[in-house]
């Protein structure tokens, strides 16, 4: 089972990672997840971030059906050939997220 913990401050979620301590009782992995939050779980979503980086080739067809709701795989041509590693920042109503791929 996973279970998604949510903090109003990132220094806050980091001392949780760090004390592994505090939970390994209850937690067999504790990472910190720099996703798309999962109430923003749309193709136009990850459509708009991928989009910021070049041509959309092949877009989004998340699924809430999906198993598995922590990768979404999309294509995009660039004008380079290294790997993108360039945060974004997702804003929606007052709100800002970093947005991360996994490396």
């Amino acid at each position: 089972m996973s279970v998604l913990l949510r903090f109003d401050r990132d220094a806050d979620a980091t001392r949780l990672v760090i004390n592994s301590m505090l939970w390994k009782a209850w937690f067999a992995e504790l990472d910190v997840w720099m996703g798309v939050p999962t109430h923003l779980l749309e193709n136009s979503v990850f459509d708009m971030i991928v989009g910021q980086f070049g041509k959309i080739i092949h877009r989004s067809q998340l699924s809430l059906k999906d198993a598995d709701l922590s990768v979404e795989c999309e294509g995009v041509l660039v004008d380079r050939g290294d790997r993108i590693n360039t945060p974004v920042m997702l804003k929606w109503r007052d709100r800002s997220y970093r947005v991360c791929q996994r490396r």
